[in-house]
């Protein structure tokens, strides 16, 4: 008799590797420690998002995403260098991908060029901010 149940181990399997490489490439330009804490569940519901538009302003941005950070996450540097990764999208997020890999230390080192390239009206040549 077939089994009542829809998953397949196999397409689970390949979602979750799937999964797992776009969050490898989405964190690449960190300099994560050898061994980051995972995220928060359900970070999505509560996380805000930034697209370089007229929604919020940087500055306005970087407020509300410290205001939703649960109090132990505000001095866990990498999980917060993850979350605002993950809450970049649209041309900002573009900008972020194309920095070199591990590039970012800690959010001191990346908030400047962040303010820098969102005040920009197209995006910035990444040797603007970064030396190899």
């Amino acid at each position: 008799m077939p089994s009542s149940s829809n998953t397949d181990p196999k397409q689970d399997q390949r979602k979750m590797a799937n999964s797992e490489r776009h969050l490898v490439s989405v964190f690449a330009p960190l300099k994560l420690t050898d061994d980051p804490k995972p995220l928060p569940e359900k970070y999505n519901q509560w996380l805000p998002k930034f697209k370089g538009d007229a929604t919020w302003t940087t500055h306005g941005f970087i407020e509300e995403f410290y205001w939703q950070m649960p109090p132990r996450m505000i001095f866990d540097e990498d999980r917060l260098m993850m979350l605002f990764a993950l809450s970049l999208e649209g041309q900002v997020r573009d900008w972020y991908l194309s920095l070199p890999p591990a590039c970012i230390r800690g959010s001191d080192e990346f908030e400047d060029p962040f303010m820098k390239m969102c005040a920009m009206p197209k995006g910035p040549s990444i040797s603007n901010f970064f030396s190899k």
